[in-house]
């Protein structure tokens, strides 16, 4: 188990019989630093793997969702890199959501989330349900109708599962969630009017 990439020379020197990778990308790193292709075996990603189980579980498509109690669940982020811009999101969502009764809003605090953005989060308690930081926030995918991220990886998983995806790239965030700007699937919200 680690990194792949080019620059991963330590693969050179694997000592197993097999070696399971997730996808075609890395089997052919692999192969560009020497590892025999026989030994090589793709495998999927268990954390994917477990989201298009889930797919199959609730069986709904995005177009037979009701149109009352939507559900939304927002991934926020913490304020490692850019604290403004994470309060701005987090108030924006926050705000957004509490216009429109329909919309039941789920916040789950990324675990590096400090207790005091927690707590200047539950200011306006009464508009959403604060979820443990300490879940895992895959329990929760599967029942969203709406998912909001800042860039983080379960955006993929959300994806995945057919959910309705909303990525923030409010100013001095943009950065973080470039891996996402070519996907058409992704509605980015460059500012709270969006």
């Amino acid at each position: 188990f680690g990194n792949v990439s080019e620059a991963s020379i330590e693969w050179k020197f694997l000592l197993s019989d097999r070696l399971a990778v997730w996808g075609d990308a890395s089997r052919r790193t692999m192969t560009y630093l020497g590892v025999d292709s026989n030994k090589i075996s793709v495998a999927g990603s268990p954390r994917f793997d477990r989201s298009v189980k889930s797919i199959h579980e609730n069986d709904i498509s995005f177009g037979q969702r009701r149109l009352e109690n939507i559900t939304v669940l927002y991934a926020s982020t913490h304020g490692m890199f850019n604290d403004k811009a994470v309060r701005n999101m987090n108030d924006a969502v926050i705000k957004v959501c509490a216009l429109d009764k329909r919309l039941k809003l789920f916040i789950k605090p990324h675990p590096l989330t400090s207790e005091t953005d927690i707590i200047d989060m539950q200011k306006d308690k009464h508009s959403f349900t604060l979820l443990s930081k300490n879940d895992d926030i895959l329990d929760y995918i599967p029942n969203c109708d709406i998912f909001i991220s800042a860039g983080s990886l379960t955006t993929i998983d959300a994806i995945i599962q057919n959910k309705f995806v909303i990525c923030l790239k409010f100013k001095g965030w943009e950065k973080f969630i470039k891996m996402f700007d070519d996907v058409p699937i992704i509605y980015k919200a460059s500012n709270e009017s969006e």
